[in-house]
């Protein structure tokens, strides 16, 4: 089947519901409540399609812009479910969706935590 018109049959309907209904109805990185989309974050398993069959824990729901951004910088690779708590908590730290997306795949992460770590540091010693 079609990734195209898989997205458009009943079954896909009824899974991306559930989605919603387990994980929330909001972006699992930005926590915006617009244009959700529902991300696959694997299309394939031991070589074989998933589409039709996969979990509800293999699924992200996602707002356009980071759904977007996430293919942008990092393709269809797979994703682990740590790329997006990753990205979620710099989010919460005040980074930049876009940098977060970016970084939250490499060890580049780990340099932008830091990084703004120190920098609130600053700001809270000179408040």
């Amino acid at each position: 089947m079609l990734y195209k018109n898989y997205l458009t049959s009943k079954h896909w309907r009824d899974k991306r519901k559930s989605v919603f209904s387990k994980k929330g109805y909001s972006c699992s990185i930005c926590f915006s409540t617009q244009e959700l989309h529902v991300h696959h974050r694997f299309y394939r398993s031991k070589g074989k399609s998933i589409l039709g069959i996969e979990k509800t824990g293999s699924l992200e729901p996602l707002c356009g812009r980071c759904h977007l951004l996430l293919h942008k910088y990092h393709g269809f690779n797979f994703l682990r479910k740590s790329f997006f708590f990753r990205a979620k908590n710099a989010v919460l730290m005040g980074i930049p969706v876009d940098e977060a997306i970016r970084f939250s795949f490499s060890r580049g992460y780990y340099f932008l935590m830091v990084n703004s770590f120190k920098k609130q540091r600053r700001l809270d010693h000179i408040l």
